[in-house]
């Protein structure tokens, strides 16, 4: 057994006995029992204070599910998620009509114990059944447990408390992929990507579909949209959780936490907002301007776009991701001379840019540059050598300087890459043709 699992089990272990351990006692003395002791040797002495004034307020009132369950959040706030069990399962035998506390306990099992979890998060629905991030919470773990059937009640009834969020298509194309049914998963990914074209993981979920269904063009087409977008929270936002823990943290939610709030709850407005803001204050970093960036080309503004990435280059002269996007935007503009420069430099900061090095090929061949097109698609497949768009884009540029040979194998390695797409095995036809034609 190795150490890791070894340590993982142990801490699956204290937490299950502390929850137990928190119910036999009362049952026994019919007594609360007494708040957790917390080990405060490696932390602080601010925080130290504040954990101290969580446990003296549960001390002065025992009976208050309040006080029990801030403690329980100060203790999570601070990595003491055995203590916060405790403290949550006490809350909740003293409230025992509301849904927080069983609902916080689920989130706290969720990384160790998905059946404990599940409990949790079903006794949670049997008091609150209309707050959607339960709904899709409880959803995940079913999914986890194999559990399909439930996993799509659960993941439906969320799409009906908010049928203009992400998330729970997310959930319902994961079943479905669970389940083999890839159009189906298809079908749910595309509908999440209209509701919000600002998430990259909902981009990522479909070109990973489109994948599976041996639509490699397509595929790769998505991802590359989703390299353009900035990070995305992977979970719905849970304003309950959120709100309760952060109030804990004992400052007020950094402003690139709230930007990736916004874009979860998809106001790009609010989000663009405060990543000015970011801007402002942290002059010194490069992430969040490029965010910014990212963000207006998200919502199609593009000269919104393009003016941020000029600034991000400018002080940022060696960020690869900056070029890159700065390249993107122009392109879309129509920008053909100065996108294919900056393609150019993202690809000499970053040898291996499979992404820039592709559409500089792709922009070369169109101006009729095929001898450098060449030169540069071969870098791409090197880079990537299970790549098809790259192959098929390489086989196209040779075809144009009348290398049929040479295209010939790089068309056909695009096919086997991607045997169900039609576009590379429609283009060997028509070089296999083109070249029984000139033998003859």
């Amino acid at each position: 057994m190795s150490r890791r699992w070894r340590t993982w089990l142990l801490a699956t272990i204290l937490l299950v006995a502390t929850v137990v351990g928190a119910y036999a006692l009362r049952s026994i003395s019919g007594k609360a029992p007494e708040p957790p002791r917390i080990d405060e040797s490696q932390v602080s002495p601010r925080i130290s204070r504040v954990i101290n004034e969580a446990r003296a307020a549960v001390v002065k009132t025992p009976s208050s599910a309040f006080a029990w369950g801030r403690m329980a959040m100060v203790c999570t706030a601070h990595g003491y998620r055995a203590e916060a069990l405790t403290c949550l399962m006490q809350a909740a035998s003293l409230q025992p009509r509301q849904f927080r506390w069983p609902y916080f306990s689920g989130i706290l099992l969720e990384e160790i114990d998905l059946l404990h979890a599940e409990e949790r998060y079903a006794a949670s629905i049997a008091l609150e059944n209309a707050y959607a991030p339960l709904r899709c919470r409880r959803g995940n773990v079913l999914l986890k447990l194999g559990k399909l059937e439930e996993s799509t009640r659960e993941f439906g009834s969320a799409v009906e408390l908010e049928p203009h969020s992400p998330y729970p298509l997310l959930g319902l194309g994961r079943v479905e992929l669970a389940r083999g049914n890839y159009a189906a998963a298809q079908s749910q990914f595309e509908h999440a990507v209209q509701l919000a074209p600002w998430s990259r993981e909902v981009h990522d979920e479909l070109s990973r579909t489109y994948q599976r269904r041996g639509e490699t063009i397509r595929a790769w087409e998505v991802l590359q949209q989703a390299s353009r977008l900035p990070p995305s929270p992977l979970e719905m936002p849970d304003p309950e959780w959120q709100e309760a823990l952060q109030r804990e943290i004992g400052r007020t939610r950094p402003l690139a936490l709230q930007a990736d709030e916004l874009v979860a709850q998809g106001d790009l407005e609010s989000a663009i907002r405060v990543l000015r803001q970011l801007t402002i204050e942290s002059p010194e970093l490069s992430r969040p301007l490029l965010n910014l960036g990212q963000l207006l080309a998200a919502r199609n503004d593009f000269a919104g776009a393009i003016g941020v990435y000029r600034e991000v280059v400018e002080r940022f002269p060696g960020e690869s991701l900056a070029h890159y996007c700065l390249a993107v935007a122009l392109e879309s503009t129509n920008a053909a001379d100065e996108a294919i420069l900056h393609y150019r430099r993202a690809s000499a900061l970053k040898p291996d840019y499979v992404e820039a090095r592709y559409r500089l090929g792709l922009m070369l061949r169109e101006r009729g540059e095929s001898a450098e097109a060449v030169d540069t698609l071969r870098r791409a497949v090197s880079a990537d050598p299970g790549l098809a768009p790259a192959h098929l884009a390489l086989a196209l540029a040779l075809r144009d300087l009348h290398d049929i040979d040479s295209a010939l194998t790089h068309v056909r390695i695009a096919v086997r890459l991607a045997p169900d797409d039609p576009e590379p095995a429609k283009y060997l036809k028509g070089m296999l043709d083109t070249h029984d034609h000139e033998e003859n």
